[in-house]
């Protein structure tokens, strides 16, 4: 019986770990949502990308730090 309960409160500890590491695993902090936050960037070539990042039909923001290629990303719900 003891084994059992450690298993489940193992199992329900880890559950909940991680399913909270996951709800904020996609917020960096430096991520551009709206244009005012585009047109802040330095790099003209970074604003426009940027701009036309978050102007896509389905909602993207951008992430200038990340490499090329995977700075535009869908949005996942957070403001």
């Amino acid at each position: 019986m003891k084994t059992l309960k450690r298993t489940v409160f193992a199992t329900m500890a880890s559950a909940l770990a991680l399913s909270g590491g996951l709800a904020f695993a996609h917020r960096t902090g430096n991520e551009r949502r709206t244009a005012a936050e585009c047109r802040a960037l330095r790099d003209p070539a970074r604003q426009r990308a940027c701009l036309a990042c978050i102007a896509r039909p389905r909602p993207h923001h951008y992430h200038p730090l990340q490499t090329e290629g995977w700075r535009c990303d869908p949005n996942d719900g957070t403001p």
